[in-house]
């Protein structure tokens, strides 16, 4: 059975309403282990160690995020920045090669405000650093208009809710159906 390893890459879960809920959907699934970046590193402190030994064990990397202002979290980038190294993530004695990574992403504008493959353009920085380590990139999951504001009433929250628990559910099946090529 495969080893999956999800990186959560959110500034704030606990007011968010997309992640959290998809967040809470996957605790659940065997073989996944669920590392808060936040959590973890709030000074940004990241324990490459730490990290690099998590990687290690992990024949699926999902990176859980959402995207604002069209990049990842600085959290995510100073996780990629600091773990990925030479001779860990890539070049001689690289122990990546092999292993799969999958972007799950929400982003809170609706799917019509983004121009045909604005999506991977978006994912290409992630893409790149996939192929540069000789990960296997998958296609991404991504959820549209998961943004909430509460002083807008239940109303909006109800689709926000849905796309969530939809995209939850995708992902979900995904680990469950993950196999190592």
């Amino acid at each position: 059975m495969s080893k999956i390893l999800l990186l959560l890459a959110h500034p704030d879960i606990e007011n968010s309403i997309g992640n959290k809920t998809i967040i809470s959907a996957l605790n659940t699934v065997n073989n996944l282990t669920i590392r808060d970046l936040t959590a973890l590193y709030p000074d940004f402190n990241i324990d490459v160690n730490a990290e690099q030994m998590a990687l290690a064990k992990a024949d699926l990397i999902i990176l859980q995020y959402p995207i604002y202002w069209y990049n990842m979290p600085p959290i995510l980038k100073q996780w990629f920045d600091k773990v990925l190294t030479y001779g860990f993530a890539f070049g001689s004695g690289s122990i990546m090669t092999h292993k799969s990574i999958l972007a799950s992403v929400t982003l809170g504008s609706p799917e019509s405000s983004y121009a045909d493959g604005e999506l991977e353009r978006l994912l290409l920085p992630i893409q790149a650093s996939a192929n540069f380590c000789k990960l296997n990139y998958l296609k991404p999951i991504a959820s549209y208009g998961i943004y909430y504001m509460p002083n807008r009433g239940e109303m909006d929250l109800k689709p926000v809710l849905a796309s969530a628990e939809a995209h939850a559910a995708k992902l979900k099946s995904f680990i469950t159906n993950f196999k190592l090529n």
